[in-house]
């Protein structure tokens, strides 16, 4: 009887391929992209898990975190679509997700029964909703915060920063609960094939199941796969992201951070000390600097009534509240009145804590305050992850040894 239910339901589900062995059929079941899709989840998630948690500083594999978000964003766009037009086992129409299938089917499991089905059975089919639902979540979390927090991505355009620091909050959470749900994705596996269903690792790589011949019965209610149709939406989906990436300038975006080479700023200060980006601090405490030159962190940098009104115009025009970057929205902004070194601000400890003192010995860094020695686009005001780039210890004198 119980055969025969599975002969029965699986019959709609079935789709022969290869030969007969005695009554067992072999069962294309995963078409190229569904396994496709698979491993390079696996790939993408494997790599985002390490620069994001693992890595100890995502800032360092901060392009490499991009590309494969940028590569996960594509299957998971790809999988949606050939979910509603792709081969039989693949649509989510397939998917057996009524409340009868899922009580039947954990009835099963807690009586220690495996339930053989074709395709996914039903606590497999609500796990693959529930991580494209999360890997879709991640996506776009991951290209708000891109938009918001950076100005780079398809949002740069339109996402605020406010929007992208909520949007990078719940990217960190999504990427935890996608972590638990790979858990519980592996812990499934492991016990449908304890209790002698399919191999499921093995169908995944290979396409087919061996499932009793009469399942295996041809369905003829399943339209075709549309291929072409599925490889065009997701292509137009990729141009309709990249457009918006390539056609927005980001130099040009409201708020962008103004360069400091050729300012008046520049000029006066530069030649003494890195000429610090105005984002850095708000009008008000560039004014309390500009008017103390002749002490100057003890030293008399005084420079006459014209070129000190012309550089203090030129810096409250682009101070912190005039700019749109993660360092003006956080250190910047957050400044305290008497806060006249970047190094002293609470954000500037919180996010170079790692660093030991050994790292700002070192030559050519040397000092906390030498930004552009570390962050490669310091003068441009961006002080994007990708930037960063920390000097490795000089090599020990052989001379000396």
């Amino acid at each position: 009887m119980k055969d025969t239910a599975i002969s029965e339901r699986a019959t709609t589900r079935g789709e022969p391929a290869g030969p007969t062995v005695g009554s067992v059929r072999k069962v294309r079941v995963w078409d190229a992209f569904v396994r496709l899709f698979h491993w390079g989840v696996v790939a993408c998630v494997a790599g985002l898990a390490w620069t994001g948690y693992l890595s100890g500083s995502i800032a360092r594999h901060f392009d490499l975190h991009v590309w494969l978000g940028s590569a996960l964003s594509v299957l998971v766009v790809g999988r949606l679509v050939w979910g509603l037009v792709g081969s039989r086992y693949a649509r989510f129409a397939a998917f057996p997700i009524s409340a009868a299938d899922v009580r039947r089917h954990l009835g099963n499991l807690l009586r220690g029964r495996a339930e053989h089905t074709i395709g996914h059975n039903p606590l497999g089919s609500l796990m693959v909703l529930a991580l494209l639902a999360t890997l879709g979540g991640l996506v776009l979390t991951g290209l708000m915060a891109l938009g918001g927090v950076f100005r780079m991505g398809p949002a740069k355009g339109f996402a605020t920063g406010a929007a992208g620091d909520i949007a990078l909050v719940l990217h960190w959470w999504l990427g935890l609960f996608l972590l638990g749900l790979v858990a519980l994705h592996i812990g499934g596996v492991v016990v449908e094939r304890l209790l002698g269903a399919h191999d499921l690792v093995r169908a995944m790589i290979v396409g087919t199941k061996r499932v009793a011949a009469p399942a295996a019965a041809p369905s003829r209610g399943t339209p075709p796969a549309r291929p072409a149709f599925a490889a065009l939406v997701v292509l137009a989906m990729i141009g309709g992201a990249l457009a918006p990436t390539v056609a927005v300038r980001r130099d040009a975006l409201p708020g962008a951070p103004v360069p400091v080479a050729g300012s008046a700023y520049a000029d006066a200060c530069g030649d003494c000390h890195e000429a610090y980006h105005p984002s850095l601090l708000p009008a008000e405490n560039w004014h309390r600097l500009m008017s103390g030159l002749e002490d100057h962190f003890g030293e008399d940098a005084s420079l006459d009534p014209t070129t000190t009104a012309r550089v203090m115009s030129w810096l409250a025009a682009h101070d912190a509240w005039a700019t749109e970057t993660k360092p003006a929205r956080h250190l910047g902004r957050r400044a305290g009145p008497d806060q006249l070194r970047m190094t002293d601000t609470d954000f500037w400890k919180t996010t170079h804590a790692a660093l030991g003192d050994e790292i700002f010995a070192r030559p050519p860094i040397y000092t906390r305050a030498n930004c552009s020695a570390c962050h490669r686009d310091a003068a441009s005001g961006w002080f994007n992850p990708s930037a960063i780039r920390i000097p490795e210890p000089p090599a020990p004198n052989s001379a000396g040894n």
